[in-house]
């Protein structure tokens, strides 16, 4: 359930919090958006569409052979292979996508971070924060999560202007386990 989205130098967004969590940091049950014509209904609608682009990405450029090859021996993904499938969707279609969501003549990066809450196999809820940044590529990536009292980043992914990418993968979390 997403319990907020944050928007910087998106569309026609310069700066804007979406928060849908109640006063105790609980998601609201409902809600609703509207507004009048030109206010940017559209626009967040197309920031939510282009994180489901993006975890699209993720699946479908999913090089299944080549991450099995390459597991680690407790059955994770490894680091070079995760560097690997970030490469493959840095050069997607996803590219074309977040060049046409930068907020017109802005010089500065657009940056878009989405909370999460979702109830685990223990029916634990945990709070998760999904952030990416980019001008016409993707200069950074980052997956947090926070499980009662532990709170870690799942992964964090840095690109240069010269396109190496710096890769941190925590082996201790259990997202990339495969079954």
């Amino acid at each position: 359930m997403i319990t907020y989205v944050k928007l910087k130098n998106f569309k026609s967004f310069g700066e804007i919090e979406f928060d849908f969590r109640t006063i105790i940091k609980k998601p609201k049950k409902f809600v609703a958006i509207y507004g009048e014509n030109g206010s940017g209904k559209t626009n967040f609608i197309e920031s939510i569409r282009l994180l489901v682009i993006n975890i699209m990405a993720y699946r479908n450029y999913y090089d299944i052979p080549y991450l099995i090859k390459n597991l680690t021996s407790d059955r994770k993904i490894s680091p070079e292979s995760f560097k690997h499938l970030t490469k493959q969707i840095q050069s997607s279609d996803f590219n074309e996508e977040i060049c046409n969501s930068r907020m017109k003549e802005c010089s500065e990066p657009t940056e878009l971070e989405y909370g999460f809450r979702y109830t685990g196999s223990n029916d634990r809820e945990h709070d998760t924060v999904y952030k990416i940044s980019f001008t016409n590529y993707i200069i950074s990536e980052e997956l947090r999560c926070c499980t009662g009292k532990r709170n870690g980043i799942m992964f964090s992914i840095n690109v240069d202007k010269a396109g190496n990418i710096d890769c941190k993968f925590n082996r201790n979390m259990k997202l990339f386990t495969m079954r």
